[in-house]
């Protein structure tokens, strides 16, 4: 957290195989795999980019274990 009390996330922009093969191919077992939407609270916030965010992905979330 910053001094100010905002947080800072580094983003990366990987291909779908990158994200996944790269866990799978190092051993990991994919539990599960999530795409957050963007909810509809939004819309009254951001109209414009809420209509982007609903067709191009900006998140994923991966649950992986070891075996």
């Amino acid at each position: 957290m910053m001094a100010d009390g905002e947080h800072s996330v580094r983003l990366q922009r990987m291909s779908m195989q990158a994200v996944v093969g790269e866990p799978l191919a190092a051993g990991f077992v994919l539990d599960r795999l999530v795409e957050p939407r963007v909810t509809e609270a939004y819309r009254a916030i951001d109209p414009d980019r809420y209509d982007r965010l609903l067709d191009v992905p900006t998140l994923l979330a991966l649950r992986l274990r070891r075996p």
